[in-house]
């Protein structure tokens, strides 16, 4: 009896294990990205046709009159967007059907520690409530919807808010409701949905995916998800650049090998709804999320504005690490190379660029001008707190010699 009951113990112990190691890679298209976009928005036919294709993937709705069949004809991926909260912006298309409801579920709402229904953080959304994922029946409600979704034939799906799960539930201490474990905090509680939401993602195909948006990555969630978004990266809406030459070397030093892992970064940066100039503001952000090998997106802020040409860039794997000249920081990749500055005035420098990059013509992207490679060496000058990014251009059959 004693050793099957040791055998038990260790047949749960590989199980437990089992269920803790659950982390799949993040597919190969992902890990190749270099430019998402969201659209919350009815699209044109002609976004949908001409300038969704440019994009890894698209997040939001599967908006009226396209269905997921149409837009993979064209090539696009499609993400839709679920946040766990009363009811989804209107504009969000039928994402309506994968978002939860708390009609008749009361005791799913996250309590505070007065007793009262916490509302969401959003203050326009009148009657929008927070879910608590410790909550008993939540959970499964919202694991259903995911289900659902990924019915669709999408390919994977955008959690977005979860950094709303820090707020800790006071539910059972008000009879509000029971929750799952009370050893679980906010925290806790969301980490076994996300490992839950991702196996069922992960069931419809190991090249489907799981990106979540806490406003700001966390390492701790690095094994639950494919996929972070970092929001309102540099430049958030109706701002200005919100942060400094050190805060951006910060982020250089603490993020930059989080691309080792095989999983991801999205900067979302709202360039086009900067308070400052859009076109400097655009090129800054997707520099610098280039730079650290973040997928650069613009939600569409762009789509009408200067910096808009970034849409078509495409520069390939990277030749190397980011790396630091004097004033600037660079990195060079098979196509092009990106340019940021890291100290305020005007800067001039020259760039050594590794052995295997082979062009020696390149393009400018912001000022259209053509830049020469001489010898291996990009010289270039760079506006005060600028990015840049330059293209391989056609040379007629001439390359950098070894």
């Amino acid at each position: 009896m004693s050793q099957l009951l040791v055998g038990l113990i260790l047949v749960l112990t590989c199980l437990c294990s089992a269920e803790e190691a659950f982390d799949p890679p993040a597919p190969k298209w992902l890990q190749e990205a270099e430019i998402f976009n969201g659209c919350y928005f009815k699209p044109s036919q002609e976004l949908v046709q001409d300038v969704f294709p440019k994009f890894s993937c698209i997040v939001g709705g599967i908006w009226s009159g396209w269905t997921v069949e149409k837009l993979h004809k064209l090539g696009v991926r499609v993400i839709p967007y679920i946040d766990f909260v009363q009811s989804p912006w209107p504009e969000k298309g039928s994402t309506k059907e994968y978002t939860i409801t708390f009609e008749g579920h009361a005791d799913w709402i996250r309590v505070d520690k007065e007793g009262n229904y916490m509302p969401t953080f959003y203050a326009p959304n009148k009657g929008w409530y927070q879910g608590c994922f410790n909550a008993v029946g939540f959970q499964e409600a919202c694991l259903e919807k995911v289900r659902r979704a990924m019915q669709s034939g999408v390919d994977g799906l955008f959690f977005d808010d979860c950094g709303s799960c820090r707020a800790e539930c006071y539910g059972p201490q008000f009879g509000k409701h029971e929750h799952v474990n009370e050893d679980w905090d906010g925290i806790d509680a969301m980490d076994h949905f996300l490992v839950e939401a991702r196996k069922i993602i992960k069931s419809f195909g190991d090249d489907k995916i799981l990106m979540m948006n806490a406003w700001r990555p966390r390492r701790r969630w690095l094994k639950v998800c494919d996929c972070q978004m970092w929001e309102s990266f540099i430049n958030g809406p109706s701002r200005a650049r919100e942060y400094n030459l050190s805060n951006m070397q910060y982020i250089a030093d603490h993020w930059a090998d989080y691309e080792d892992t095989g999983k991801r970064i999205v900067a979302l940066a709202y360039s086009g709804s900067t308070t400052g100039d859009v076109k400097e503001d655009a090129y800054f952000a997707y520099a610098w999320a280039r730079l650290l090998g973040f997928p650069w997106a613009d939600w569409f802020t762009l789509k009408d504005k200067p910096g808009r040409e970034l849409y078509d860039v495409k520069l390939g794997k990277y030749l190397q690490k980011h790396q630091k000249l004097d004033s600037v920081m660079f990195r060079a990749c098979e196509n092009g190379v990106v340019v940021t500055t890291i100290r305020d005035g005007e800067q001039s420098v020259t760039i050594p660029l590794p052995a295997p990059f082979r062009h020696v013509r390149l393009l400018d992207v912001y000022s259209g001008a053509p830049v020469p490679v001489d010898s291996g060496k990009l010289t270039v000058t760079l506006p005060n707190r600028a990015g840049r990014v330059y293209v391989a251009q056609p040379t007629g059959g001439e390359a950098r010699a070894e």
